[in-house]
């Protein structure tokens, strides 16, 4: 019995590992929160029927295994899909295997899938999971023993004296070792969600960085209806250097949060608004007509210009110019070149005299200047 124990414990522990690792992947992998769930459901409860592959034979029909640990860590770390079809799953398999347990083995499986989605509902956080908190749910799977009450009273009795004080040891030490694993890969999505996030972040205003406004212009196009643009903006702060100049560098840095707070206000549900460097933003817009570029720059020209920037008892008058390139076909638009007439048009608005629009591009010519 002991041997057999203790082949269970390690078959079982090395299926928890794989849960966990399982675990990683499918948050790595999905984006949608309802299909990591369910995923997690489907894989866990395979690797719970797994479980009873090698069981402990208590007696005819009755048997011992991971799987209720397993189950009910999906339900603690998956969400309420994950429970159900976990749950679902591996207990129409303990039916479908037959016995004396059948019932109350799969009824107990219901029961951990339930305790696991209220420590999941109750108890985890987004922080890092405590050891307090992983005993504590351990505890409380052991509780899915209860089941052995629908037993004939005469062996429920003798389970109770002689299988729920190992059930409850094995229920904490799966809920441990399955935790911490499962817990460390939280860590580690969580971790390499920060870096990728500042990577393609502006630290001082918040706003997507070059990288990021780079990445979505290579992006596959949206569908658009007949007659629709896309349109690149480039934007420039009007003579940024007096800015700093004049009132300092701390000064300038507000002005830059400034500008991008009220571009960001500004901007329509199909802008990408993001900081390229320096004193220069840009914006992408998808699916729009030719005269609703000229109105969205336009909207951005005039929230800079009436803005009043405060800095102490002062005020800072800032303008922008901002240069227009747009295309009908983004299949046939060649990224290098769209940037050069986006900096072309704004070369010529600052020649004109700056705080204007100029579009080019695709346009036609009765669009390619702007007071």
């Amino acid at each position: 019995m002991l041997q057999d124990l203790l082949t269970s414990l390690v078959y079982g522990l090395g299926l928890m590992g794989i849960a966990g690792i399982s675990y990683g992947i499918i948050h790595r992998r999905t984006r949608n929160g309802t299909m990591k769930s369910v995923l997690i459901g489907l894989v866990f409860g395979v690797i719970a029927i797994l479980a009873m592959v090698n069981p402990i034979n208590l007696s005819e029909g009755i048997i011992l295994d991971a799987r209720a640990v397993i189950v009910g860590l999906a339900s603690a770390f998956g969400g309420l899909p994950a429970a159900i079809i976990s749950g679902l799953l591996v207990g129409l398999y303990r039916i479908h295997l037959g016995g004396a347990g059948a019932i109350p083995g799969a009824f107990g499986i219901l029961i951990s899938a339930g305790l696991g989605f209220a420590w999941h509902r109750f108890i985890l956080s987004k922080s890092p999971v405590t050891l307090r908190q992983l005993l504590g749910l351990g505890a409380l799977l052991s509780l899915h023993s209860i089941a052995i009450l629908m037993l004939p009273m005469s062996v429920a009795i003798e389970l109770f004296s002689t299988v729920v004080p190992v059930l409850t040891v094995s229920c904490i030490i799966g809920a441990l070792v399955m935790g911490l694993i499962i817990d460390r890969e939280r860590r580690y999505i969580r971790t390499e969600k920060f870096w990728r996030e500042t990577a393609g972040t502006d630290s001082l205003t918040g706003l997507p960085n070059r990288r990021s406004f780079m990445d979505r212009l290579q992006l596959e196009p949206s569908p658009k209806m007949p007659g629709q643009y896309s349109a690149v903006m480039i934007i420039d702060i009007d003579h940024f250097k007096k800015v700093n100049d004049t009132y300092g560098h701390d000064a300038g840095d507000m002005a830059l949060r400034r500008v991008a707070d009220a571009l960001q206000r500004t901007s329509g549900d199909h802008d990408f608004v993001c900081r390229l460097g320096g004193e220069e933003f840009a914006v992408f817009s998808e699916n729009t007509s030719q005269d609703d570029i000229q109105n969205r720059a336009e909207a951005y020209r005039a929230a800079i210009e009436r803005q009043l920037i405060r800095y102490g008892k002062k005020t800072i008058p800032l303008t922008i110019s901002i240069g227009v390139a747009s295309w009908i076909d983004a299949l046939e638009m060649d990224v290098s070149e769209m940037l050069r007439n986006a900096d072309t048009a704004l070369y010529a608005a600052k020649t004109k005299g700056r705080n204007r629009v100029v579009i080019g591009g695709a346009l036609p010519s009765s669009y390619t200047a702007s007071a």
